[in-house]
This record gives structure tokens, sequence and C-alpha cells, in this order.
């Protein structure tokens, strides 16, 4: 809690490896809002990938290109 920039790497990368890639500019508000209520919550990670499944950017993901 001391560093956030540690919280904001974990849903940053928990968020690639749910989605399959790494994220475009466009998903920068979805990971805005996880981050945000991952802080809030208190940090925990079971909440925190529920709302990554839950979010608009795990939900309408783009199949990987060929």
């Amino acid at each position: 809690a001391a560093r956030p920039e540690v919280a904001d790497c974990l849903v940053r990368n928990m968020y690639r490896y749910g989605t399959g890639h790494v994220e475009a500019a466009s998903e920068q508000p979805v990971l805005d809002t996880l981050k945000s209520t991952f802080r809030t919550g208190g940090y925990h990670v079971r909440d925190l990938m529920r709302d990554i499944v839950a979010s608009d950017g795990f939900r309408f993901v783009a199949p990987p290109a060929p």
C-alpha cells in the first residue's frame, strides 16, 4: 500500500494475462478504473480478478491477430 506503483503493475500484468494481449491506448480508462477499484477495495486479488473478468476490456477483447 505504501508503493502504489507496485499495485498498478500487478493490475496491468493481471489484465494482460487475462486478456491475452498488451493493452492498447484505448484500454487505458479500463485500467485506470481497475487500479482505482483495487486500491480503494483494500488490494484484494480475488476482487481484482473478478473486476477484470467483468470489465469491458475483458468482455470485448478482440481475437488475436493471425
